[in-house]
């Protein structure tokens, strides 16, 4: 038998192809399948290659079980029409379909009751209680919600920026850098060329490398912005805890998402408040996405096998090396 998870977010997708007994068979990585930001087609067409590719690379002509996480996942609209789209996928015998939270839910609790968040492109938080209720907080895309996110960083790092130039705020290294990175000469000429532009969100959301970048070179106000972005993420852990009954349980909150994985004044942040409002929750270190996709390989195996840490760090292993001549993608 072969299981698939796909972990499919803003920025790229990865794959990774597993049997019954957890030996990691496949890896792939790929471009982003968020059908909100590249279009349905575009983001079934990307993952119909992916799981070729994964079905080629393990040996196997058909998938017993494919989870696809992915962004973009938030209403039911979404799913009736994602669901739809997939189900023209070859070779695979069945299928979920869920948000990305829900493959990180997997690969950090491994189906116990917990809470995890992911802070990319986007930002979302999502929880399940020991009664299977589930809740979830922040998913209301870039306008209306996503505070924490890589966007959310990059238009505040933005904001921040321009009240500097006018005298409106502090000063901050932030200018100089985005003066480079729009290759002007000061931020009075950054508003026209910002919108004659058009970026996208996944574009915009790019710029909080740099917003990281800068905090660890001493910045205060980037450090700043970062902080206030993970506080947020982490009151709606609060948030979703307090929903499902669990403020005083023992549950594990785990992350993803390259916003914890870039420097430590966004995670130490988050992680601090969420150890002050939840001092019985157990914090997991953020994962990375190729550890996120195991996720979809958990959810099948826990039907058939106790999924612990032990377990789960072998895949990650297993996986790891086959990553080995790749970056760890975010």
């Amino acid at each position: 038998m072969i299981f698939i998870g796909v972990d499919g977010g803003g920025t790229n997708t990865i794959g990774v192809a597993a049997n019954e007994w957890g030996a990691v068979k496949a890896c792939g990585v790929t471009e982003a399948t968020n059908h909100r930001h590249v279009g349905l087609d575009q983001a079934v067409d990307t993952l119909e290659k992916l799981v070729t590719e994964l079905l080629r690379d393990s040996g196997e002509q058909e998938a017993d079980g494919v989870f696809f996480g992915l962004a973009g996942i938030d209403t039911d609209k979404d799913y009736e029409v994602v669901s739809r789209a997939l189900k023209t996928i070859p070779r695979i015998k069945s299928f979920e379909l869920r948000n990305d939270t829900e493959i990180l839910y997997y690969a950090a609790t491994y189906g116990k009751p917990g809470i995890v968040v992911i802070a990319g492109t986007g930002a979302n938080v999502y929880g399940k209680n020991s009664l299977n209720e589930s809740w979830r907080a922040g998913d209301h895309g870039h306008i209306l919600g996503d505070q924490g996110s890589a966007y959310y960083v990059a238009v505040e790092a933005l904001r921040a920026a321009m009240k500097a130039y006018d005298g409106r705020g502090p000063s901050t290294a932030l200018e100089a850098k985005i003066c480079e990175l729009y290759g002007v000469r000061d931020l009075g000429e950054l508003p026209g060329v910002f919108y004659a532009l058009g970026q996208g969100v996944s574009e915009i959301a790019s710029l909080a490398r740099y917003v990281a970048q800068v905090a660890e070179e001493g910045d205060a106000v980037a450090a700043k912005i970062l902080e206030d972005g993970a506080h947020s993420l982490a009151e709606a852990v609060l948030a979703v805890a307090s929903k499902l009954g669990m403020l005083n349980d023992e549950i594990t909150v785990g992350s993803g998402g390259g916003m914890f994985r870039n420097t430590k004044h966004f995670w130490q942040p988050f992680a601090a408040k969420v150890r002050s409002m939840l001092p019985k929750a157990r914090i997991k270190k953020p994962l990375y996405s190729y550890e996120v996709a195991l996720g979809g390989i958990v959810y099948y195996l826990s039907q058939r096998i106790n999924v612990n840490d032990a377990f789960f760090n072998k895949m990650v292993s297993q996986t790891d090396k086959k990553f080995e001549t790749l970056q760890k993608y975010e």
